[in-house]
């Protein structure tokens, strides 16, 4: 393993290896970006009333994390929440046809971080990602001579 430090002086020799490489990266980048892009609007094209009805669940989502946004509506409470929400909206909104075709008995948010939102609120969410962090995060290495 070695170690590498940064400074001014191996950012210009880098910068001097690469150099010639630039055009190369820089080409093979917007084609796997392009690539990607055009992949990402065939599969939204495949399934486009699934990615509708997951947009119209996180909408609905957001309305009830904003009822309760500290703490949530407690353990287990995603479906019973998400369907007064349906409710709610189809009452206020009783010609919107195209959201109802969508509108289902959804069984989870389709993101874990909504769920967790709307069931323990956003403090859990927040303990939750930090636990993220650090679960991830590396380890340092002090330098030495022993290395693996």
């Amino acid at each position: 393993v070695y170690f590498f430090k940064f400074n001014h002086k191996s950012v210009k020799q880098w910068i001097s290896i690469f150099k010639k490489d630039i055009a190369k990266i820089c080409i093979v980048g917007l084609t796997i970006l392009l690539l990607g892009s055009v992949a990402m609007v065939k599969l939204y094209e495949a399934k486009s009333s699934s990615a509708n009805g997951r947009l119209f669940i996180w909408n609905l989502a957001k309305e009830i994390i904003v009822e309760k946004p500290v703490f949530g509506h407690g353990y287990n409470s995603f479906n019973t929440q998400i369907r007064l929400q349906q409710i709610k909206y189809f009452e206020e909104h009783p010609n919107d046809i195209e959201n109802g075709w969508l509108a289902g008995e959804p069984a989870f948010a389709f993101n874990d971080y909504n769920q967790i939102a709307i069931e323990y609120g956003l403090v859990t969410l927040f303990l939750f990602l930090l636990a993220l962090f650090f679960v991830f995060l590396p380890i340092p290495r002090p330098p030495g001579r022993f290395r693996i």
